[in-house]
């Protein structure tokens, strides 16, 4: 298994290989001062559908899917929370990558604060 560093220092992602399929996982932090809410979640869904690769959010000892609007309503983390991008399938390091911009980036909310 190796690890890499990504363009965010404060944030890594494995990457393990094995025949076709991959898994990416990637610790993040919520940015937003209104937290992990309803517009990024339904941009970080929207997103994660357009992968091919199965995408999990993990938070407070909960394992959600990622593509499911209904299931992330269920994350209720707060500004400064940590949570963990995981992702298996042909695309996942790409998945883990991109969806990792809504949480640090605060991409999924073009709301003024």
């Amino acid at each position: 298994m190796a690890r890499t560093q990504e363009p965010f220092p404060e944030t890594t992602y494995e990457v393990a290989s094995g025949s076709s399929v991959q898994e990416a996982t990637r610790e993040v932090t919520v940015v937003n001062p209104q937290g992990f809410h309803m517009r990024p979640k339904a941009a970080f869904a929207e997103s994660a559908g357009r992968f091919l690769s199965e995408v999990t959010i993990h938070w407070d000892n909960r394992i959600v899917n990622g593509k499911s609007m209904w299931d992330l309503m269920l994350v209720t983390a707060m500004p400064g929370n940590k949570l963990k991008i995981n992702a298996q399938g042909p695309d996942a390091e790409k998945a883990v990558v991109a969806l990792a911009l809504f949480i640090e980036t605060d991409l999924g909310d073009k709301t003024e604060h």
